[in-house]
């Protein structure tokens, strides 16, 4: 399988990450960042001509983890008042990741910027 990521999406999750998380082996797996038409044709090539084992190694291109729906995930659960569901998506994302340094701070920014943005939507929904 090989996985063309565009890594300027705001929602990035890539199949290895999942993959890795379930237990699914990823041993059949090649993820490409940065590509062009070229890139995919040699890619492809590569594959049919060693294999995916072979060119995995010289091809996969990891993303780097990141938590940019964190901040979103918290300040939408602030304005329903669902504190216990803030708790368990930390819970949750804490068990997999342990206290990843990013995800620590979009947790807390997401807690920081909440009075902020709320107000800033409220006056934008009083304009229209």
């Amino acid at each position: 399988m090989l996985q063309l990521l565009d890594p300027q999406a705001y929602f990035r999750n890539a199949p290895s990450v999942d993959f890795n998380r379930y237990g699914i082996s990823t041993e059949e797996v090649i993820e490409l960042i940065m590509f062009d038409e070229e890139k995919i044709f040699q890619s492809v090539k590569s594959i049919i001509e060693n294999g995916v084992a072979s060119s995995k190694k010289k091809l996969d291109e990891s993303l780097p983890i990141q938590f940019n729906t964190t901040r979103k995930i918290v300040y939408n659960l602030l304005c329903y008042f669902q504190f216990k569901a803030i708790a368990k998506h930390y819970r949750i994302t804490t068990s997999i990741y342990g206290r990843h340094p990013l995800f620590i701070k979009q947790f807390i920014l997401g807690f920081l910027t909440f009075p902020f943005k709320f107000i800033s939507n409220k006056w934008r929904k009083r304009k229209r």
